[in-house]
C-alpha cells in the first residue's frame, strides 16, 4: 500500500501531526467497527483492516523518515551521545604531513578503517545505552497498557520514548554509512530492525472492544496469547534483568519462539480477521526481537 493511498484512506493531510492522525484514526475506527455495521459485517471487516494497515504504514513511514529540522530542547540534546570523529582528525593529520608512498598509504587507510570502526562501536554503545533506558521506562510505567498510556503524564512519557527511539534509529543509520566492517554493520542493522519493529508493535491494539463476532474473538484470543508471551520476553530483556542483576536469556528466547509460532498460526487460520494486521506487525517484531537477543546476548554470556 503506497503512503499517499494510506493518507487518503484515513482522510487526513500528510502535513497533519502524529496526534491528529491518531485522533482521526480512532474516530474512523469507531465509525467502521463491525459492531456498528452489523448488517454488513464483511464490508466492516474490510474497512477496518484497510484502516489499520493505513495507520500502521503511515506511522511506520514517519518513524523511518529523517527527523524534523527543529532544535531539540536542551535536555533532549544532552541525552544524545556525542559523535566521535577521531578518524577525521587522523586523516587530516596524515594529509598535513605530506604524500606517502603507495604501500604506506594502504597502511594508513587500514589504520583509518580501524580508528573509524572503534569510533563507531563506542558511539553505538552510547546509543544502545540510551535506547535501553527508554525501553526500561516503557516497561517501568507499564505503557504496554493502552488505557494507562492515554493518561496525560504517561502519554508524554511515551512520546518522549518514541522521540528518543526515532533519533537513535537515524543516528545508527548514519553510523552504518561510516564503517565498512560487515560485522559491525550487521549489529547496527539488527539493532535498528528491533527499534523500528518495537515502535510499530507498540502502536498495535491489544484489547478487544467487542465479543459479538465469534470469528474475531477466536482470532483475538490466540493473538493475545502470543502477545502476552512476547510481552514477557521483552520485559525480561529490557526491564526484569536490570532489576534482578542478571538475565534469563534462554527463558526469553523460549517465550518469543512460542509467540512466533502462535502468531503464524493466527495468520494462517484467521487471515480475514480484523486482527490480522496487528498479528503481522507483532510477528515481524517478534522475529526482529529474537534476532537481536540471539546476536547481542550470546556475545555477553
Amino acid at each position: 500500500m503506497q503512503i499517499s493511498q494510506c493518507y487518503q484512506i484515513l482522510e487526513v493531510s500528510p502535513h497533519a501531526s502524529d496526534e491528529e492522525i491518531a485522533t482521526i484514526y480512532k474516530q474512523l475506527a469507531m465509525k467502521f467497527h463491525p459492531d456498528r455495521n452489523r448488517d454488513r459485517l464483511e464490508w466492516a471487516h474490510e474497512k477496518m483492516s484497510s484502516l489499520n494497515q493505513a495507520y500502521s504504514t503511515i506511522m511506520g513511514h514517519r518513524f523511518s523518515q529523517g527527523m524534523p529540522k527543529t532544535r531539540a530542547p536542551e535536555q533532549e540534546r544532552r541525552q544524545q551521545p556525542a559523535r566521535e570523529k577521531p578518524a577525521e582528525r587522523e586523516k587530516s593529520r596524515q594529509q598535513e604531513s605530506g604524500p606517502r608512498p603507495s604501500n604506506k598509504k594502504r597502511s594508513v587507510d587500514e589504520q583509518l578503517d580501524e580508528v573509524t570502526r572503534e569510533s563507531v562501536i563506542r558511539t553505538f554503545g552510547k546509543i544502545r545505552e540510551s535506547v535501553n533506558d527508554s525501553l526500561y521506562r516503557f516497561f517501568q510505567y507499564n505503557l504496554y497498557n493502552l488505557i494507562r498510556r492515554d493518561e496525560v503524564f504517561n502519554r508524554g512519557t511515551f512520546n518522549s520514548i518514541v522521540m528518543n527511539l526515532r533519533r537513535s534509529f537515524h543516528a545508527v543509520k548514519k553510523l552504518h554509512e561510516e564503517t565498512k566492517d560487515l560485522d559491525v554493520r550487521r549489529h547496527l542493522d539488527v539493532f535498528n530492525a528491533m527499534i523500528f519493529n518495537f515502535y510499530k508493535a507498540s502502536e498495535c491494539l491489544n484489547v478487544i472492544d467487542s465479543y459479538n463476532d465469534l470469528y474475531d474473538v477466536q482470532a483475538y484470543r490466540q493473538y493475545k496469547k502470543a502477545d502476552d508471551l512476547l510481552h514477557h520476553a521483552q520485559k525480561e530483556i529490557f526491564y526484569d534483568r536490570h532489576n534482578r542483576g542478571y538475565p534469563k536469556i534462554d527463558h526469553a528466547l523460549a517465550l518469543v519462539i512460542q509467540a512466533q509460532k502462535i502468531f503464524k498460526s493466527v495468520l494462517a487460520m484467521f487471515s480475514d480477521s480484523s486482527w490480522a494486521v496487528e498479528t503481522g506487525i507483532k510477528l515481524s517484531y517478534a522475529t526482529a526481537f529474537r534476532e537481536y537477543v540471539e546476536l547481542f546476548f550470546s556475545e555477553e554470556e
